[in-house]
């Protein structure tokens, strides 16, 4: 992600990654939750990292250093963002914080078709998953689902403009 100032990535192992020109980069700091960093989102001087762990962790200093925060139920977190005045994290179902250092974390959207992207795009958040489907909110709270066919849909990304889907079935690229 761009904080502003830097570049900031996770991965395997924890390692938290910074960079000014996004073609050097350094290792800043292990996080907290662990190996399999799977997301980043950050909302101020705040980063928060999900991963293979049930903990969040969370850094307010670029990354250089990692705190344990709320913990997520479930096995495969997958994204998290941030969003009006909340967290969002996919694993599945689609869980909702306010304090990810210790917050309570709430279930907002269960579906049987997977969401594990997300991004926010003309004014709501939409998340996307397999089987096709894909779910969007303008308050966070109330959730439609629906789908684009029978693709796995891997990631989500949005320009000012537009918003780009991508995934596969067999093998083949979704456009």
């Amino acid at each position: 992600i761009w904080t502003g100032g830097y570049f900031i990535t996770v991965g395997s192992s924890g390692f938290c990654l910074r960079s000014t020109d996004g073609i050097t980069w350094s290792i800043v700091g292990t996080t907290a939750a662990g190996t399999n960093a799977r997301g980043i989102a950050q909302n101020g001087p705040t980063l928060v990292v999900i991963g293979s762990t049930t903990s969040l962790s969370y850094s307010t200093d670029a990354g250089t250093t990692w705190a344990v925060g709320a913990t997520v139920p479930g096995t495969g977190r997958q994204s998290i963002t941030y969003w009006n005045g909340y967290w969002y994290v996919a694993d599945g179902i689609i869980y909702r914080i306010a304090d990810p250092t210790t917050g309570a974390v709430t279930q907002v959207f269960d579906n049987s078709n997977n969401v594990y992207s997300f991004a926010v795009f003309g004014g709501r958040l939409i998340g996307v998953g397999i089987a096709g489907n894909f779910a969007y909110t303008l308050d966070g709270t109330t959730w439609t689902e629906t789908t684009v066919g029978a693709i796995a849909l891997n990631s989500i990304a949005v320009s000012s403009s537009y918003a780009v889907i991508v995934g596969d079935d067999d093998g083949a690229d979704a456009q």
